[in-house]
């Protein structure tokens, strides 16, 4: 028996040297599916991310667009769902829409749903995710409607989107199998804060990995914090960005291997250009996808911390006080503003007229995941400043904490209260709102409104230890 127990140590010691993981006896088994979908449009659809481009619609695509779901546990435990897809954002209306639909079929708890985007700036137009569905010149926003045949082909897609993500997800909880999970952390540096020659910036890029019960590498999750702007509004192609290229790379380097990638708090970090300005904006995108994928590459021969139960996940809704907002009478007074400010208050008078009232505040998700004791993960909705990274690591474990942006919902830019002070930051604090349809900065303390629920969230047991 003792000689039985030790072949079987050893076989499992020799399949974590093959995979770079090391599978042992503590390590628990735990059910995982993955399962990806192809969600470029097929038809010509705007691009969406940048207000001023050469061309109403996407010529054609240079690299598909995905969506890509991870799903935990069995029935028994009640099972969770992580999707990621390459485009601008989720709203969250679709969020909603997917949770319930996979509630009706499945059982599946909603707050056991996650959505993640990339937030590539070549992926489709979502409707009015970003409340500009008008094209405007170099001195002013227009007020004419885009055009009929645009809005169909928008509103198809985004209702094909929903089945898609759907199905995904189904697909992921059909292929669930035992599997061993394990993550660790890197890091990569071509994150560069756009405002602040020395503004924070996060460089973490945590990475987990499911491997199938013989050892076999079969699925990596990771993330990083910066825009995917290395494709500008001149581009005019469906492209996933150096996230899409990275996932591909990955998925190159190790076949077989489905890669998801999501994006954490880099609403304020765009890839650096330094030492890289003769590059094109193609070569840029190889660039930072390579960058991604050896880090990734280095770090599967690297230890990982094993996860051996599955995700408990908590959605708590707070709501988010703007600075102010406007009566009619000062709306009014600046329905000439030529600058967005002025478009968005014409909006916004529209609307008042036909009987809508103005919130006061942003009604705004945070979830949180938490795999035992051995991983906290955050799905943060918005365009979130590095900030909030930053300070969730120094408030709670930073080795036992994973933080993603751009989740379930993309409202607006979340500004920290650095960001709210600092002159620099401009368009993320004060102009961006307005191209997100809403009536004004956040109020000061917006911050601690959101840490107060971060603290609610996290259990204790994740707290930095002092």
């Amino acid at each position: 028996m003792r000689a039985y127990l030790f072949a079987i140590v050893f076989i499992l010691s020799f399949v974590g040297a093959a995979t770079g993981q090391k599978i042992n006896s503590s390590h628990q088994l735990m059910d995982v599916g993955v399962s990806a979908v192809n969600i470029t449009p097929e038809w010509p659809v705007r691009l969406a991310g940048f207000a001023i481009r050469s061309k109403d619609e996407a010529e054609s695509t240079l690299l598909p667009l995905n969506a890509k779901a991870l799903a935990f546990g069995n029935d028994k435990q009640g099972p969770s769902v992580i999707i990621t897809v390459d485009l601008i954002g989720i709203p969250w209306n679709v969020t909603k829409e997917v949770a319930r639909r996979l509630a009706a079929k499945t059982g599946l708890n909603p707050e056991h749903l996650a959505i993640s985007a990339s937030h590539t700036h070549s992926g489709p137009e979502l409707g009015d995710l970003l409340n500009i569905l008008q094209y405007r010149s170099a001195t002013a926003f227009s007020d004419s409607l885009i055009s009929k045949e645009q809005m169909n082909r928008i509103s198809l897609y985004v209702e094909q989107l929903k089945d898609k993500l759907e199905q995904v997800a189904l697909d992921a909880l059909k292929a669930r199998k035992p599997s061993y999970i394990s993550w660790t952390q890197g890091k990569v540096d071509f994150a560069k804060n756009r405002r602040l020659a020395d503004g924070p910036v996060d460089h973490s890029l945590p990475l987990l990995r499911v491997n199938d019960e013989n050892g076999k590498l079969k699925a990596l999750f990771l993330n990083y914090s910066c825009h995917a702007v290395a494709l500008d509004g001149s581009n005019n192609k469906y492209h996933g960005d150096w996230v899409g290229e990275a996932q591909r790379l990955i998925e190159i380097n190790h076949p077989g291997v489905t890669a998801l990638h999501a994006v954490g708090c880099g609403a304020d970090a765009n890839p650096t250009l330094t030492g890289l300005e003769g590059l094109s904006q193609l070569k840029l995108v190889d660039h930072y996808a390579k960058l991604i994928a050896d880090e990734v590459k280095r770090l599967l021969n690297t230890e990982f911390q094993p996860v051996s139960k599955a995700p408990e996940g908590e959605i708590k809704i707070i709501e988010l006080p703007y600075a102010h907002v406007p009566t009619v009478k000062e709306m009014v007074a600046q329905t000439d503003d030529k600058t967005v400010k002025g478009y968005y208050y014409r909006l916004a008078l529209n609307e008042i007229a036909r009987g809508k009232v103005i919130s006061p505040s942003l009604t705004y998700p945070i979830q949180v995941w938490t795999f035992g004791r051995e991983l906290a993960m955050v799905f943060l909705a918005g365009e979130v400043v590095s900030d909030y990274s930053l300070r969730i690591k120094r408030e709670f474990d930073v080795k036992r904490v994973w933080v993603n942006g751009y989740s379930n919902d993309v409202p607006c830019y979340i500004s920290s209260t650095r960001a709210l002070k600092e002159p620099k930051y401009g368009y993320e604090a004060v102009s961006s709102m307005y191209y997100y349809h809403k009536p004004s900065p956040f109020v000061p303390n917006v911050e601690e409104i959101i840490m107060s629920a971060m603290h609610d969230l996290i259990p204790s047991k994740f707290l930095t230890s002092k």
